[in-house]
């Protein structure tokens, strides 16, 4: 017998969630289920469509190290204290439109494919997307972030927005590769903002954007 790939079924370990919030017979992850203590995806491999919208997850939420198909969607999701992505990989098209993260989310070395966009969401005090690489379209227009952001060495294989998001005190760039166009007209950032070391491969707009009290 030929060795297969594990389906998305085997591979998740799921433990004691909710059988609403198991994978339904089209594949999807049902909407706005509320998970109070806390959820732990690690290592799951989703199918082409999952869909998180509007889910309420406790303390904690994991996905670290998950595989995602060609969508993943989290719009309107809310996090507590601590959401981790580190590591996750994303198909053609991730969604956290409006997601609400606490006090700490993680997407350190995350792969996105074709389209990742963070239109209008808020997150706490800390925001890490080090090493992270978005393989094309990369959107924060709107997105407001807490304490400190940081974009350490990230990848930004084609055109990246900002458009009117709001950096806390903290954000930094160092390092990070625009291999496009980079638009951060209308950005609010505070007193330490960092792109040391950043290259800029096309296009750079900072029009309207303000530094700290300036």
């Amino acid at each position: 017998e030929k060795l297969r790939p594990p389906t998305p079924e085997e591979r998740a370990k799921f433990g004691d969630l909710p059988s609403e919030f198991r994978n339904d017979p089209a594949g999807n992850i049902k909407k706005g289920v509320s998970l109070e203590g806390g959820a732990t995806f690690a290592d799951a491999a989703f199918g082409d469509q999952a869909s998180f919208d509007g889910a309420a997850f406790g303390s904690r939420a994991s996905f670290m190290g998950a595989s995602f198909g060609d969508q993943a969607s989290f719009d309107g999701a809310a996090f507590g204290s601590r959401a981790s992505f580190m590591g996750a990989s994303f198909g053609d098209m991730a969604s956290f439109d409006r997601a609400a993260f606490g006090d700490r989310a993680s997407f350190n070395r995350a792969a996105f494919g074709y389209n990742a966009s963070f239109h209008d969401a808020a997150f706490g005090k800390g925001a890490s997307f080090e090493s992270a690489e978005f393989k094309y379209i990369a959107s924060f227009d709107g997105t407001a972030f807490g304490h400190n952001a940081s974009f350490h060495d990230v990848a930004f294989g084609h055109n990246t927005s900002f458009h009117d998001t709001a950096f806390g005190e903290g954000a930094t760039f160092e390092g990070a590769a625009f291999e496009y166009n980079a638009s951060f007209e209308g950005a609010e950032f505070g007193d330490n903002a960092s792109f040391r070391g950043a290259e800029f491969g096309n296009q750079a707009s900072f029009e309207g954007a303000t530094f700290g009290d300036n």
